[in-house]
């Protein structure tokens, strides 16, 4: 027989892990209503951002005088874009997804420390990319881990 607290403590650890994992059904954000072409729309709008990213990170570049000049965020904007991207997740595993984002932008695991050297601002937007790509396969696998151990 379990103690009220202690029905409180597994209540809350299972209302925190439902937030942090989503059932599939209930796509992207509870509440909010997906429509058919939403991961259309996510898709266009990340290509989207990559282009003017890679545009104005060369202007940037050019007007910093440094390569990946720190003032320059739209490759952060995009890169937790792609981490979240089909991740059907709430507040707390969209900070979970950010903390992973950031890792694997400081660690650079290959190739994102190769895409990093090319030139202008595709460098500023490749390696990003890449540890986006890296974050949302961890965010899922996290995910994963969660939904076989709660149930």
């Amino acid at each position: 027989m379990t103690t009220p607290s202690e029905q409180w403590i597994v209540g809350a650890l299972r209302q925190a892990t439902d937030r942090m994992a989503l059932p599939p059904e209930s796509r992207w954000i509870r509440g909010h209503h997906s429509t058919p072409h939403a991961p259309t729309i996510a898709v266009v709008g990340i290509i989207a951002i990559f282009i003017v990213g890679s545009w104005s990170g060369s202007v940037a570049e050019r007007h910093f005088a440094s390569t990946d000049p720190g003032p320059v965020v739209i490759d952060e904007v995009l890169g937790m874009l792609v981490t979240l991207f089909l991740n059907p997740v709430g507040w707390v595993g969209a900070f979970l997804g950010f903390l992973l984002f950031r890792l694997s932008d400081i660690v650079k695991p290959f190739p994102a420390n190769k895409l990093e050297q090319l030139h202008g601002g595709i460098g500023v937007m490749a390696d990003d990319l890449m540890a986006a790509i890296y974050a949302n396969l961890a965010l899922r696998a996290v995910i994963a881990a969660s939904n076989w151990i709660i149930g």
